[in-house]
């Protein structure tokens, strides 16, 4: 599976040379976290530059090991294998449209772009403007061979240290079974280098949660390791609550060319608050007509103020709080302004590293839990691979589903 995230724009870039907005990278489904099965299911890379001429784009891969280290071998990190061929497909910017020029929409792989990558593990991708030899984002992004068939399950369970309502939690399990080399691709695959599981909700890129057998954490478990049937478990996961929804597109309520607001007016913490139903982290923009247009939008919070820094966080920051800065805090709220394209987004606030504090926990909240199992292959003096990928869900309600 190849999976990514959201462009980080690089601070300090020449004003001349091409601005990247609202990139997003994602599989099957856009609440996926960016994924595709290596040679069989791409990944879809979309954003928008705003230039005064078409760039000459190139896309750069380098893999990294399960903890986001470059993996220092030329025969993994193979800088003229790992980089798109051709110039990269885009349309036309629909005519009325200022904020940019330029939309770019495709997979990776490609057999025309960029055939397969060779080897699975974590990977970075970075997008560069060839004429000016400059670097305009980068993201991360995984892929994943198929050796595995994971299967998780997702309970409910109570945390009995916790207090209301942090005692409520999802429990999650993946198990899988190691392949003899002829039900696999030929290779042999020692049960001792299976040793890490790492576990994302919805689409919070940056936010897994490990299972390691070399970890003392007293919420993870792994039952039949150096076996060939291992399972990984996690027993803490605050479900959190379903996250806010944020509208853009009616432009009666949202009017072009002025700085807008929230027509509800400022949010408020939802730490009791009932959840309602989100789209798992999801973000669907206007497209393909005059109104696919950005705007300058300010999230407004009223909040008692805090010595932790607030922050916003969604799919136009990749999930990620110091993304952009934390909102500043003047007259009794907590402002943050981004620029938009119209659509629909999820969103909620962090207050320093706590996702609860403002937003509430609850079992009734419904996540998309997505696991990557890791294996350290010992060819070219040792490197991370990912062997399978599996997904799954929450059950909601209201009660304990864990036996």
């Amino acid at each position: 599976m190849l999976l990514l995230a959201a462009v980080a724009p690089v601070p300090g870039q020449d004003p001349g040379v091409p601005e990247i907005r609202g990139l997003r990278l994602y599989g099957r489904s856009r609440a996926d976290l960016p994924v595709a099965f290596i040679r069989r299911e791409p990944m879809t890379i979309e954003f928008d530059i705003k230039a005064g001429h078409p760039p000459d784009l190139e896309l750069r891969f380098f893999h990294y090991d399960r903890n986001w280290n470059l993996t220092q071998t030329g025969f993994v990190n193979d800088e003229f294998h790992n980089r798109t061929r051709i110039e990269l497909p885009f349309e036309f910017a629909p005519v009325g449209v200022k904020g940019y020029t330029y939309h770019y929409s495709f997979q990776i792989p490609d057999e025309r772009l960029f055939g397969v990558f060779l080897f699975s593990g974590n990977y970075e991708v970075e997008i560069w403007d060839t004429d000016s030899d400059e670097l305009l984002g980068r993201s991360r992004f995984f892929v994943s061979d198929t050796i595995l068939r994971p299967r998780m399950k997702v309970d409910n369970r109570q945390e009995p240290s916790a207090m209301n309502p942090y005692y409520q939690v999802n429990q999650v399990e993946v198990a899988f079974t190691i392949p003899s080399p002829d039900t696999a691709d030929g290779q042999s695959y020692f049960p001792l280098d299976f040793n890490a599981v790492d576990v994302y909700r919805n689409r919070e890129l940056y936010r897994p949660r490990r299972i390691d057998t070399d970890d003392r954490d007293p919420q993870t478990f792994v039952e039949g390791f150096s076996t060939h049937s291992m399972v990984f478990r996690i027993d803490n996961i605050l479900p959190g609550n379903e996250y806010r929804l944020l509208d853009l597109r009616n432009t009666d309520f949202y009017p072009q060319d002025r700085p807008i607001r929230s027509r509800d007016g400022a949010d408020l913490s939802r730490f009791p608050g009932r959840p309602a139903r989100d789209n798992n982290g999801a973000s669907f923009l206007v497209d393909g007509s005059r109104y696919a247009e950005y705007l300058d939008f300010e999230f407004e919070l009223l909040w008692d103020t805090s010595e932790e820094p607030v922050f916003v966080v969604g799919d136009f920051n990749r999930w990620m709080p110091d993304r952009g800065g934390p909102m500043r805090f003047e007259n009794g709220r907590y402002r943050w302004r981004t620029t938009l394209r119209r659509g629909r987004y999820d969103y909620q606030y962090v207050v320093g590293d706590d996702w609860i504090v403002l937003e509430g926990n609850d079992w009734r909240t419904v996540n998309q839990y997505t696991a990557l199992v890791y294996y350290r292959d010992p060819r070219f003096g040792g490197f991370d691979r990912i062997l399978g990928v599996v997904k799954g869900q929450s059950p909601g309600g209201t009660s304990v589903t864990a036996h």
